[in-house]
C-alpha cells in the first residue's frame, strides 16, 4: 500500500497537465521469467492511433525454443495523468517468427516440407489461442501516467501495484 501511495504522490508531483502529444512515438519494456521473455512495444501516433507489439521467446526443456510476434492497432487517449488504450484482441495478428525444436520434432523441422507443415500446425494452434494469450497483456485499459521524461515513460496499470517503465525507441 505504501508504493503505490508513494506512486500517485510522485505522479501529481511530477506529471501535472499531459496531452496525447506528450506520449508520441515508440516505447518498448521487456520482463522475462525461467520459461519466456516478453518486449511490449507501445507506439503512440498523431492521429491518436496505437500500434502495439509484443514479441514473446518461449523455452520449453523437452521441446525447444520459439519466438512469436502478436500486433495490435488501436486507439489511446490521455486525460490529466490518464492514458487509456483499447484494441480488439480478435484482430491480433500472430506470427510464429522463429523455432529451434528438439527431439523428434527438432529432427523432423530438418525437412523443409516437414518444417512447413510443423510450422502452420503450430501457428494454427497458436491463432486459436491468442485471445487467452493476449489476456494478460494489458492492451485494454487505463494506466497511470507515474512518470514522463523524453526517454522514459513509467506507466501504473490501474488497478495493480506494479509499475512498467518503458523506454522510447523511435522519434
Amino acid at each position: 500500500m505504501k508504493k503505490v501511495l508513494l506512486l500517485l504522490l510522485m505522479t501529481v508531483m511530477t506529471v501535472g497537465k499531459l496531452s496525447a502529444q506528450d506520449v508520441q512515438g515508440e516505447w518498448v519494456t521487456t520482463f522475462a521469467d525461467e520459461e519466456q521473455s516478453v518486449a511490449f512495444t507501445l507506439g503512440f501516433n498523431k492521429d491518436k492511433t496505437a500500434n502495439i507489439r509484443v514479441v514473446i521467446d518461449a523455452t520449453d526443456e523437452e521441446i525447444g525454443n520459439m519466438t512469436m510476434r502478436i500486433e495490435l492497432v488501436g486507439t489511446y487517449s490521455v486525460e490529466g495523468d490518464q492514458l487509456t488504450l483499447k484494441s480488439d484482441s480478435k484482430n491480433a495478428e500472430l506470427k510464429l517468427i522463429g523455432m529451434k525444436l528438439k527431439g523428434e520434432m527438432g529432427d523432423a523441422v530438418k525437412d523443409p516440407q516437414m518444417e512447413k507443415m510443423i510450422r502452420g500446425m503450430i501457428e494454427q494452434q497458436l491463432n486459436s489461442q491468442k485471445v487467452d494469450m493476449l489476456s494478460s497483456v494489458p492492451i485494454n485499459t487505463t494506466y497511470t501516467i507515474v512518470s514522463l521524461a523524453d526517454d522514459k515513460l513509467t506507466l501504473l496499470e490501474n488497478g495493480t501495484e506494479e509499475a512498467m517503465e518503458f523506454m522510447k525507441i523511435g522519434k
